[in-house]
């Protein structure tokens, strides 16, 4: 024979996780900063900045033909045969 399970209560009120809008909270590290400028193109903007006025890469590197001036973040890769 089985013995009958007790059964699961549900709440009545709502789960107060995944409800309603959600508030976009500010960019806060570096990385976070990195990691929004990599997911879009150079193109586009934040908070009225140009991405590519914030982060210096290969896609980007058009926007400064006269060298970089100012804070910026910027990628870059270290070939190891030079510094071997």
């Amino acid at each position: 024979m089985r013995i009958p399970s007790k059964s699961v209560l549900k709440k009545k009120s709502p789960n107060p996780h995944k409800t309603g809008e959600s508030d976009s909270k500010p960019l806060r590290t570096t990385r976070q900063i990195y990691d929004m400028c990599k997911s879009y193109p150079c193109s586009h903007s934040y908070n009225n900045l140009v991405i590519g006025q914030m982060l210096l890469d290969d896609r980007s590197e058009y926007m400064y033909p006269k060298g970089v001036f100012g804070n910026r973040v910027i990628e870059s890769i270290v070939r190891s045969e030079e510094f071997g």
